[in-house]
């Protein structure tokens, strides 16, 4: 796989499971006990799941920015999710004049056009789990995007305070991989989500700017960063409606060479 096509394939699977960084990525908290209010893990993780965001629709303007080994390049784009169904991205170069590359997502299948290097990648959904390393759904990538909760509700973790929120460090890890997040103490949701492995190499998702769109909080500002390869990208959603059907379009012309 080329740098180009890798490098949208990371913004694609949009900051996950990947574990590649040789630390955790986020600077190493500095660790409150907790406090006669801070609650049981199951209670604060049964509060996140009930402040799930729901939609059937979901769409957004998004520009950001992206450094992959030292080059830094702006971004703009589009991305459609239809609920449980169809994940649709195009990305632009700055000024929304030229479309880069587009993607749509089905619960089984990836098609991806590659407009600078007019290539084209159609493959099952297995694409993400060999491009990272980590076997994932199409569930989990969309909760990851809209910054829903979407581990199990009765977890193992260790709990502490955390600038007044809530750390859940993963001692126990699930197969060869470990989920470490924090959840606000305010409204329950993503602040930060780390994914590393047993080599404690990972991938850190920091949400902010939440705003209450049809009653339900989107995070607007994600920011995700690996170092090896050194890789950081910062993501800004605008313009977020809910429950307004989209249309979907993809198609690849014949002189796109299939890869």
């Amino acid at each position: 796989m080329n740098r180009i096509t890798l490098l949208l394939a990371i913004v694609f699977a949009l900051f996950l499971h990947s574990c590649r960084t040789t630390r955790p990525v986020q600077p190493e908290p500095t660790i409150v006990p907790p406090t006669g209010q801070l609650q049981t893990a199951n209670e604060i993780i049964l509060q996140s799941i009930q402040q799930r965001s729901n939609f059937d629709w979901f769409s957004a303007n998004f520009s950001g920015n992206v450094n992959l080994g030292g080059s830094r390049n702006n971004f703009g784009g589009q991305i459609r999710i239809e609920n449980g169904q169809r994940i649709w991205i195009t990305v632009t170069a700055v000024g929304g004049f030229f479309e880069v590359a587009r993607l749509k997502i089905t619960q089984d299948s990836v098609f991806l056009h590659n407009r600078l290097e007019r290539t084209a990648t159609i493959r099952d959904f297995s694409f993400f789990r060999e491009m990272i390393g980590v076997d994932f759904t199409f569930d989990m990538l969309q909760d990851i995007l809209v910054g829903n909760y979407f581990l199990p509700e009765q977890i193992e973790h260790t709990l502490e305070s955390y600038n007044g929120n809530f750390l859940f460090t993963d001692e126990r890890m699930l197969g060869n991989i470990a989920f470490d997040f924090i959840l606000s103490s305010v409204h329950h949701k993503f602040l930060s989500l780390t994914v590393r492995d047993r080599g404690n190499h990972s991938v850190n998702i920091r949400y902010d700017n939440y705003g209450v769109f049809n009653s339900y909080l989107f995070p607007q500002n994600l920011h995700i960063r690996m170092t090896e390869p050194m890789f950081e990208a910062v993501l800004h959603y605008q313009r977020i409606q809910l429950n307004v059907p989209q249309n979907m379009p993809f198609s690849v012309p014949a002189s796109a060479q299939r890869i």
